[in-house]
């Protein structure tokens, strides 16, 4: 089969394109896999990114990007026999055989109109990252979407754990907010209030347009034992995942997400790579985090910020609960195998 793949976010080489990258591969084994991308340099830095050989995948000229006809559209993708496509938030028009459409994330502002059924009525299948997004999607478009969660590898280490707290997510300032000032300032707090000889670690990509975030959070960050490293390769991801003993995570936190869900955590790539690798994660009570961390039994949820303090420094200072939950971590993220994901992501294109 040729199959094609778009995403419009695949230059942030972020946890959706980590996604979209698996598919692909799963896909490469039996079939022919392009990726709708004009920047040749894409395939290299997302290998750099994720620690994958993509060889079995090509590049082929973007017919989605601005000012593309419809008619050149129709030319090009109903050449393939299946045409994934994550969505921005809209709704595209796709001529392939089979057409996927995936949602990263909750879409409240979309209405079904006239147009938006023609345009579902050539999509065969919409795929969620979870049961979070699946709720909001089937609500608002009328269809009965299929769950594929993310393929997470396992990160096994037999490095000594050190006292570090890891944070990993984009740094940006658009939707998909991961908080880290938020952890940062609570870090602080705890530092201030006596811990000692703890560090906080936060890793992401993020574009030119971010930078001026990222100096922000140095600049909060200063004269305290914060690490902020951006734009690393996966092997120097996998190394601090396996010397770290507590992850964080706030997407969501401070956000009003019954009317916009869509800050929420859409999933959680980092925080079951995170656990993993043994990490307890203490992650925030929302969104897809909640179908991957069950309070005190593989990880912590939290509400506010005083309760993320109060349960970090809880598991800092009991090693047995926090040796448990750590096990447990490491159980709980087996369900999120590369067989399992590529098994599904066959019998979607079948």
């Amino acid at each position: 089969m040729k199959i094609g793949f778009y995403d419009p976010y695949l230059d942030t080489l972020g946890g959706g394109e980590k996604y979209i990258f698996d598919l692909a591969l799963c896909l490469s084994n039996d079939n022919s896999v392009y990726i709708f991308w004009n920047d040749a340099s894409i395939l290299q830095k997302a290998e750099e990114r994720f620690g994958k050989k993509l060889n079995k995948i090509s590049l082929v000229p973007n017919t989605f990007s601005k000012g593309a006809s419809l008619f050149s559209k129709y030319r090009q993708t109903s050449k393939y026999d299946c045409i994934f496509y994550i969505s921005d938030g809209s709704i595209p028009l796709l001529f392939a055989e089979k057409n996927i459409l995936i949602f990263q994330f909750p879409i409240p502002w979309i209405r079904k109109t006239w147009l938006s059924n023609l345009k579902l009525k050539n999509i065969n299948n919409v795929i969620c990252y979870s049961n979070f997004v699946k709720e909001n999607i089937d609500k608002i478009l009328n269809v009965n979407s299929t769950v594929l969660p993310p393929l997470v590898e396992k990160i096994s280490s037999k490095e000594k754990k050190q006292n570090l707290i890891v944070s990993v997510g984009r740094f940006t300032k658009g939707m998909n907010k991961k908080k880290q000032e938020v952890l940062v300032e609570v870090f602080k707090e705890m530092v201030d209030d006596g811990l000692k000889n703890w560090k906080l670690v936060l890793i992401g990509s993020h574009l030119a347009g971010d930078l001026d975030f990222v100096e922000s959070l140095i600049k909060q960050s200063n004269e305290y034992p914060i690490e902020i490293h951006t734009n690393v390769k996966y092997d120097e991801l996998r190394d601090v995942y396996a010397k770290s003993k507590i992850y964080w995570h706030g997407a969501g936190f401070g956000e009003n997400l019954e009317r916009s869900p869509q800050f929420a955590e859409h999933f959680g790539i980092t925080t079951v790579e995170a656990m993993s690798a043994g990490c307890v994660p203490a992650v925030f009570n929302a969104g897809g985090q909640k179908e991957i961390v069950t309070n005190e039994k593989n990880g912590i949820l939290w509400n506010t910020t005083v309760e993320l303090k109060e349960k970090t420094k809880k598991l800092i200072d009991d090693e047995k609960l926090l040796n448990e939950l750590s096990l447990n971590a490491r159980k709980s993220s087996e369900k999120f195998s590369g067989d399992n994901f590529c098994k599904e992501a066959r019998d979607i294109v079948l």
